[in-house]
């Protein structure tokens, strides 16, 4: 009986150590997340030489209302290393609150949408417990469709851009197969948006909630 006990508790022992180190064997994996982002405040500007000049001289900027939301979803492949390779689907939405200059305010009904494809490289780090972290870059391309307007004017339009992010978070194992993170990722475009004249960078914070099943 006491051998049977203790083979019992050192099986248990064994499972549990190599259920923290997370699956020893390469495998893929899917999930998806939803998040919440914080666009940053972007200095206007144009490919028309006077108009551009004139939105610098005001300090011309786009202010974006509160939080936006998005969701994701990836599927990747994770190696015994811990290094994971992945793609990435997102649309997120914000909100556009005003443009802001010396010369004055200018409120504005309008909204920046962003849908991404993005290639995402992480190394995934286990621990002794069920918790492990994941950091890493990606980078794509973005889709952005804009609609603002204000003073009796307004705009729609589309541009694309190139895409990098930073990533880093932390998660919990749930069960061998499923798992859930918490994860920020900086988004930044390579150059700025442009369309119909009028120009300006896209940055946002986000943070994202997830969950993942391996295979």
């Amino acid at each position: 009986m006491k051998k049977g006990l203790l083979l019992f508790a050192l099986v248990l022992l064994i499972s549990s150590h190599a259920f923290a180190e997370g699956k020893k064997d390469d495998h893929a994996y899917v999930g998806g997340s939803i998040a919440w982002q914080n666009l940053m405040d972007s200095e206007l500007g144009s490919n028309d030489g006077l108009t551009d000049a004139a939105l610098k001289a005001s300090d011309a900027e786009f202010k974006f209302k509160g939080l936006g939301y998005g969701a994701s979803g990836f599927a990747g492949y994770q190696w015994t290393n811990g290094f994971r390779l992945e793609g990435e689907l997102s649309f997120f939405k914000s909100d556009i609150d005003k443009v802001s200059s010396t010369v004055g305010d200018t409120d504005l009904n309008g909204y920046l949408d962003m849908t991404a494809l993005m290639v995402n490289a992480l190394w995934q780090f286990e621990s002794e417990t069920d918790v492990f972290a994941f950091a890493g870059l990606g980078a794509g391309y973005g889709w952005a469709k804009g609609k603002y307007e204000g003073g009796g004017d307004g705009v729609t339009g589309t541009s694309s851009i190139p895409l990098v992010q930073p990533i880093f978070g932390l998660g919990y194992h749930l069960t061998e197969d499923v798992s859930m993170a918490l994860d920020y990722k900086f988004v930044m475009g390579l150059k700025k948006l442009d369309y119909d004249e009028l120009e300006h960078e896209y940055r946002a914070h986000r943070l994202g909630l997830g969950v993942k099943y391996d295979f």
